[in-house]
């Protein structure tokens, strides 16, 4: 049931929750179909599991995974990637049917990042086998092919207009102000210096209120019209 629930996602998404799995193979719907049939004992109870668990429970599940017929669980991962000039959004000759030119994502990954996930995930092996009743088991080669092999689907574009103490090395200073453009301010995850591997609209909030006060903070200056001897300071239009 979930499966054919996911299967109505975007495609990006799909990528993610079925681990790359072709959903136009072999399978059709009318064979999960059958098998949500057979199950609704079973989906009853993980119902009513879940509405304990999750729904109703002081202390929520974060998350429903369902356990292969096998009763293996698939595991993965969501790891922070360290700053990279390489990556960046360029304009290309393109144009949409507005006419605005269309952008190209060209998103890289430095070879440390990569390293730094597989030794967690043979870190990860080597504690859940020493000290639980469960396993963790992995192909070393075909994981470095997996990881290597890895792409932004359903994240979140950060960092096209870094923070930066200077000009050379960013786009807006501490006080989110474009270096070069007074009274010009972005408020948003493209400030962000680097990215974490969470969701980031918290982080988006408070800058935006933090950005806020300073503005206020601005207006409120004795010297608004005149004064712009730091980054960041407000200039009136």
């Amino acid at each position: 049931a979930i499966f054919l629930a996911k299967s109505t996602l975007m495609r990006e998404h799909q990528d993610i929750l079925h681990d790359d799995i072709d959903l136009a193979g072999p399978s059709s719907p009318t064979e999960h179909l059958r098998n949500v049939a057979g199950g609704l004992p079973q989906i009853a109870m993980f119902g009513l599991k879940m509405l304990v668990r999750r729904a109703f429970a002081h202390r929520k599940l974060p998350y429903t995974l369902i356990a292969d017929a096998d009763g293996s669980f698939p595991l993965q991962v969501n790891a922070e990637q360290t700053p990279l000039a390489a990556s960046r959004i360029e304009p290309t000759g393109d144009v949409d049917g507005f006419g605005v030119r269309r952008v190209a994502v060209a998103w890289k990954v430095r070879g440390e990042d990569l390293e730094a996930i597989h030794r967690a995930f043979v870190l990860l092996r080597r504690e859940i086998n020493a000290h639980t009743a469960a396993r963790l088991e992995f192909d070393e080669d075909a994981l470095r092919t997996r990881i290597a092999g890895s792409r932004p689907v359903g994240g979140h574009h950060i960092g096209t207009a870094r923070m930066a103490a200077t000009e050379r090395t960013g786009v807006v200073d501490e006080n989110c102000a474009v270096f070069g453009l007074p009274n010009l301010f972005i408020a948003g995850s493209a400030v962000f210096p680097t990215s974490g591997h969470a969701n980031p609209t918290l982080s988006i909030v408070a800058m935006a209120i933090r950005l806020a006060d300073h503005l206020k903070a601005c207006r409120r200056g004795p010297d608004i019209r005149t004064t712009q001897a730091a980054a960041g300071d407000c200039v009136a239009p």
